[in-house]
């Protein structure tokens, strides 16, 4: 609980790297251990960009990878079989297109939606998917 000489809390994003790390209601004078601390508004989230100056959205990845590397990667990190079950839970539609599709987006909703649902990370995949592709000379 805050004191009442610590004075009303601002919105602040945590910055490293350039990088939003975590959005704070923080009292004035308080300080990460790591990073800046910098006022902004309800709309930054975690993963925005800082450059100084303003707060900016991350570009959307639109890396694409043939369905056979990336369900090796999902295979390799031990999570196909979860990943397959969690898809047949979809409606059919959805079901037809993850068993014959030819490529995967990484900014496909479909894809972000599982992959939230089940804590798989998305950019951990498609780097997976991308060692596995090249190591087999393709």
């Amino acid at each position: 609980m805050r004191k009442p000489d610590e004075g009303p809390t601002v919105n602040s994003a945590v910055v490293a790297d350039g990088e939003v790390t975590a959005i704070v209601s923080a009292p004035p004078g308080w300080a990460p251990e790591e990073g800046e601390l910098v006022t902004c508004g309800y709309e930054v989230q975690a993963g925005w960009l800082w450059d100084g100056q303003a707060f900016s959205e991350p570009a959307l990845s639109s890396r694409e990878i043939h369905v056979a590397w990336f369900k090796a990667a999902l295979a390799e990190m031990e999570v196909l079989d979860a990943v397959d079950a969690a898809v047949r839970g979809l409606p059919q539609v959805k079901q037809v297109l993850w068993e014959y599709a030819t490529t995967i987006r990484e900014d496909d909703a479909d894809v972000a939606m599982l992959a939230l649902a089940l804590g798989i990370d998305l950019s951990e995949v498609f780097d997976r998917a991308d060692t596995i592709r090249i190591g087999r000379g393709s």
